[in-house]
């Protein structure tokens, strides 16, 4: 055990942080990301290196336990408990693991030329330039939009997209809040957008750019839920539909991914957007979640086990939006989904931290970040 080294990420801050010997790292829980799946133990003596990646952003924890021969590693789902039928089974995430002669940097090399088999190839000139434009005013958002775009083309920028604030009945007092009408992926919003997204689209497109757009499908306006929302799509605590009211926003509501109907709902609504608006990059924002966690038992998933079902209803709904559009770019985005091996196969781009500046800070994030993932491409 004293000749180990242990390395892994912490997501909370992107740093790298060590120990020897025995210890535990935890991916985190609902909400509250921890650690990420990259860790390497690090053999100083004799200058090899055992790295595994867990393919799930949370609910794992991996255990080193100095024994009488050496270092046993353990590693374990965490969750708040399921309960299993007779035969029946559950399933559990995956893990990868490598080898590697000499020291971390060398075994990075050997994780990153793997994952480049795993992650989808990337498109030309990757990673891009992008221009990310929204706005919360009800006068003057499509003019700027229009007039950026040739201002972004001349500037070399190869994506341009939209953030929050797009879909209809979004908020227009210019307060930033992007709650109001957030999960009305159905229709832009026409007094924003009076000659439509699929305009913008065409017109990005002819300035030889590409063009995306943002999405928090993890969440709703509250008022929508039962109109625009089917009511069952809601996540409850204890029978009360788990909301966000925040400051003098919209108060938003949970979206239960472990609902089966609702990973249905999300997997339509999403895939008709990008086909309606030409969609060349997707950016999924898990930002804004409440942080309690389901606990209806008639949503297809159990009392005890809603954040469990809630991830794996994300990657299907992940999976479905890259078989249906190979060459579409998925983003992830929001601090419950960061730096997560379970969506290798799907996503090719990972949002850090709102945060652009200091320099220094922005850096690193992106220094400690490429242990876990190749930096570009």
């Amino acid at each position: 055990p004293e000749d180990l080294q242990v390395h892994y990420v912490d997501r909370k801050t992107y740093r790298k942080v060590q120990f020897s010997g025995g210890g535990e790292i935890f991916g985190g829980s609902w909400n509250n990301p921890q650690s990420a799946g990259w860790i390497a133990i690090e053999n100083t003596k004799d200058k090899e290196v055992l790295f595994l990646g867990v393919e799930w952003e949370s609910y794992w924890k991996v255990i080193l336990k100095p024994c009488e021969n050496g270092v046993r590693l353990l590693c374990s789902l965490e969750t708040g408990g399921h309960a299993l039928a007779s035969q029946s089974s559950l399933k559990s995430p995956r893990i990868f693991l490598g080898v590697s002669h000499g020291d971390v940097d060398d075994s990075l090399r050997v994780l990153h030329d793997h994952l480049r088999r795993v992650m989808p190839p990337a498109p030309a000139n990757f990673p891009w330039v992008t221009y990310d434009i929204w706005g919360t005013e009800a006068h003057g958002v499509e003019e700027g939009v229009l007039a950026e775009i040739p201002v972004a083309a001349s500037l070399g920028i190869e994506l341009f997209y939209i953030d929050a604030g797009w879909y209809d009945g979004s908020c227009k007092n210019g307060s930033g809040d992007w709650f109001t009408g957030v999960g009305n992926w159905g229709t832009e919003d026409r007094v924003k957008y009076p000659g439509g997204l699929a305009e913008i689209s065409k017109k990005v497109h002819a300035a030889d750019m590409k063009f995306g757009l943002w999405f928090a499908p993890q969440v709703c306006d509250s008022r929508l839920i039962g109109s625009v929302v089917p009511a069952e799509c809601a996540a409850q605590c204890n029978g009360v539909d788990i909301t966000l009211p925040w400051n003098d926003w919209a108060p938003i509501t949970q979206i239960c991914l472990g609902n089966p109907k609702t990973v249905e709902y999300l997997k339509q609504a999403m895939g008709d957007a990008v086909e309606r608006y030409g969609l060349d990059w997707l950016k999924w924002d898990n930002s804004g979640l409440p942080g309690p966690v389901c606990n209806r038992a008639d949503h297809g998933h159990q009392a005890t086990d809603g954040a469990l079902a809630a991830l794996k209803g994300q990657y299907e709904i992940w999976e479905y939006l890259h078989r249906r559009f190979p060459k579409l770019i998925l983003e992830q985005c929001g601090y419950p989904s960061r730096l997560d091996y379970g969506l290798a196969q799907y996503v090719q781009a990972n949002w850090l931290a709102d945060s652009t500046q200091p320099a220094l800070h922005v850096r690193q994030n992106q220094i400690h970040a490429s242990y876990v993932f190749p930096a570009c491409g």
